[in-house]
């Protein structure tokens, strides 16, 4: 039992803690249809993206805890929504998978938002899972998805009678027409989480993990987007925590050529990247473009900046098993969304896909 025996050597480490233990839950599997050959043969090509809220959360917690009025911040960040138009990032991000094809997408932040409150004229509603695959189906793109897990929803209680409330999930989509999924898929809450840590607000993240079969071979991808240090406390061995059950949880699948990817919320050379690396996980940026930044966030919470204003690589692709002869992983990766002529048309001014910028790696067989 390879992943008990990875808690038992974490869990001593994180009973300062006080983070909320979960059951593990069975692993659920996917629909796929079969694999078609193409000229991507032997390779695969991924994408992480964090996709984005479209406004500034924080200022809506710190108002319904005392820090702000309540009804103007409300006011303010539902026009930030309405100017980060999430149909125009939709569109986008088919773009993206229109141009670069990925076999996997790992998608962070796709959120189910609901602000209704009569007595502050306030009704915007936005469930961004359909309306994204309604636009990839729109533009004949052949994406499903292959399992997603729930990380929290936020349901605060409010002052005055209406609803507010923030569903926040990690999705994995395949393109059904060049990859099928081949064998069970995990969606899973992490044993090691936050849990409970206002009235209404539960953060439990997870990852999902599923095998692909491109082109005869199979390959593991994983995607998850996992914990943010909250406000001062450090919360990189919660970080190390649920990396290492992942890459328990990828050691018991048994395939040897695995990827893990998405907003991992930490920094090179951290307890989490470690992990990481331990497993033996090479991280790409590092590997395929060493001495450059390759810094992932952040954009201003109004998509609106001219310019990136990243200053932070805290967005991640993982690789095993792809080494070639001169020992390390073969392949490219680059960004995207990042540079200026990224940018298109928003209902007020020109906005960028998300407040970071994606990640696209190709993989090749050794």
């Amino acid at each position: 039992m390879k992943i008990l025996s990875r808690f038992v050597s974490i869990g001593a480490a994180l009973l300062a803690l006080g983070c909320a233990a979960d059951e593990a839950q069975a692993p659920t599997t996917a629909g796929s249809s079969s694999n078609a050959k193409g000229d991507e043969a032997e390779r695969l090509v991924v994408m992480a993206q964090n996709f984005y809220v479209g406004a500034d959360v924080d200022a809506i917690l710190a108002a319904l805890l005392g820090g702000g009025d309540l009804a103007t911040v409300l006011t303010e960040q539902v026009q930030v929504l309405q100017n980060t138009d999430f149909h125009r990032r939709a569109g986008a991000l088919a773009d993206i998978l229109t141009k670069d094809r990925p076999h996997a997408v790992g998608l962070m932040e796709v959120s189910t938002i609901v602000i209704n409150i009569p007595a502050l004229g306030l009704n915007y509603q936005i469930d961004f899972l359909p309306v994204l695959m309604d636009t990839l189906t729109a533009r004949g793109l052949p994406y499903a998805v292959a399992g997603q897990v729930t990380n929290f929803t936020v349901t605060p209680s409010l002052p005055v009678p209406g609803t507010l409330s923030l569903t926040d999930k990690d999705v994995m989509l395949v393109d059904i027409s060049r990859a099928t999924v081949a064998g069970p898929v995990t969606a899973k809450k992490f044993v090691y989480n936050l849990g409970n840590i206002a009235p209404g607000v539960t953060l439990k993240r997870g990852f999902v993990m599923a095998p692909l079969l491109v082109d005869e071979e199979v390959y593991l991808v994983a995607t998850t987007h996992l914990e943010d240090d909250l406000g001062p406390n450090d919360l990189s061995t919660l970080r190390y925590a649920q990396m290492s059950e992942i890459v328990a949880y990828a050691d018991g699948y048994g395939v040897p050529r695995a990827v893990i990817m998405g907003d991992l919320n930490d920094v090179e050379g951290s307890l989490m990247y470690n992990v990481a690396t331990g497993g033996g996980f090479a991280d790409l940026w590092t590997t395929l473009r060493p001495g450059t930044t390759g810094y992932t966030c952040c954009q201003f919470s109004d998509l609106s900046n001219p310019r990136q204003d990243m200053n932070q690589r805290i967005d991640f692709i993982f690789a095993r098993g792809f080494e070639g002869p001169p020992g390390r992983a073969m392949g490219m990766i680059d960004r995207v969304s990042y540079n200026p002529s990224d940018k298109f048309p928003g209902p007020s001014y020109p906005i960028w896909l998300s407040d970071h910028a994606g990640l696209l790696g190709t993989l090749l067989m050794p």
